[in-house]
């Protein structure tokens, strides 16, 4: 499936009051990290830190193999009014829970289990 069908079938399921809801961007940057976004802090730290969170990198859902969604640290802790080390955080605690896997031949972060985001959620939040 390529990119414009996954839009067209994300854009049915919306109300149309929603129409004007921008369908998240599903690039991802070319010279993405070749380490998972839980693995961030172990290889940078200060500069090359924030380059990390801010290159886009690939989430493949579970249910739309093939489909790549991107996303970079810093988009996602600007979405969640939250700070970058606390998404690192939650995908941190993701994987660890089993609803995210690591492909590095693809370089591509997997889910498997639905609906994580929320079961993580509070890893978001301020102490």
């Amino acid at each position: 499936m390529d990119e414009s069908e996954y839009t067209r079938r994300v854009r049915a399921k919306l109300p149309p009051e929603a129409a004007h809801v921008p369908v998240w961007d599903s690039t991802v940057s070319d010279d993405r990290p070749d380490v998972p976004v839980w693995r961030y802090r172990a290889i940078a730290d200060g500069t090359d830190l924030i380059h990390l969170y801010a290159a886009r990198f690939g989430l493949e859902l579970l249910g739309e193999p093939g489909v790549t969604t991107g996303a970079s640290v810093i988009e996602l802790a600007e979405l969640s009014a939250s700070e970058p080390e606390r998404v690192v955080d939650m995908f941190e605690a993701a994987h660890r829970g089993g609803a995210l896997i690591w492909d590095q031949q693809r370089l591509l972060h997997v889910e498997t289990r639905r609906g994580w985001m929320r079961e993580y959620v509070d890893h978001l939040r301020a102490d």
